[in-house]
C-alpha cells in the first residue's frame, strides 16, 4: 500500500454493525474481490473459477471478526492486491498459540472473545473445534495454490492468500 500521490488503494470502504452484520456485509464487500480466471477443464469446456477458494476467505473472514481485540476501536483490514489478499484482524495471538501451533494444523485454538464464538455456535456459522485452519490450508492446497502465510505481531494477526499456483512455481524455477 502506497501513500501520497501514489496511494493505490481502489476501494476504502467501512462497515459496521452487529456481529452477523459485519460478516454478511464484510463478506458481501469482499466476494467480489476474489477475482476470476477462465481454465480449461476436464470436460473440455472452459469454466470460471475464483482465484482465492470462496470457502478459504470466507473462513479466514470470520476467525479475524471472531477473533479479534474489540478493545480497540479499529476494525478489521482486508487488502486486496494484483498477486495476494491479506485479512488483518486486531491482536496478536493469545498466549496459548504460536504461528507454528497454527501451521501444525492439529485443530489447536482458543477464543479471545468467548461469547461472540458461542453465539456464531449456536447459529451455525462456526464450531469452535479449531479447524478453520486445516480447512483454509487444504483448500489452498486442493486448488493448487501457495499455502497461505500467518503472521502475528503485537498488534495484528494476519493470513496472507498469495495468487500464485504452486504448478507455476515450479514451472518458473
Amino acid at each position: 500500500m502506497l501513500s501520497g500521490e501514489k496511494y493505490n488503494v481502489l476501494s476504502d470502504e467501512f462497515i459496521q454493525g452487529n456481529i452477523y452484520e459485519l460478516i454478511f456485509k464484510a463478506w458481501e464487500m469482499l466476494r467480489p474481490y476474489l477475482a476470476q480466471r477462465t481454465e480449461f477443464g476436464g470436460d473440455a469446456k472452459f469454466e470460471q473459477k475464483y482465484i482465492y477458494p470462496e470457502d478459504a476467505c470466507r473462513e479466514a473472514l470470520l476467525n479475524a471478526l471472531a477473533h479479534r481485540d474489540y478493545s480497540n476501536s479499529n476494525g478489521i483490514e482486508v487488502h486486496i492486491f494484483n498477486d495476494r489478499m491479506e485479512i488483518k484482524s486486531l491482536g496478536a495471538l493469545l498466549s496459548t498459540l504460536t504461528i507454528a501451533d497454527l501451521e501444525a494444523l492439529d485443530n489447536r485454538h482458543e477464543s479471545r472473545n468467548a461469547k461472540i464464538a458461542y453465539l456464531l455456535k449456536v447459529s451455525k456459522l462456526m464450531r469452535e473445534m479449531g479447524e478453520g485452519m486445516k480447512r483454509i490450508f487444504t483448500l489452498m492446497q486442493e486448488n493448487e495454490l501457495q499455502k497461505p502465510t500467518l503472521y502475528s505481531n503485537t498488534v495484528w494477526f494476519t493470513v496472507l492468500f498469495a495468487s500464485k499456483r504452486v504448478t507455476n512455481l515450479t514451472q518458473n524455477q
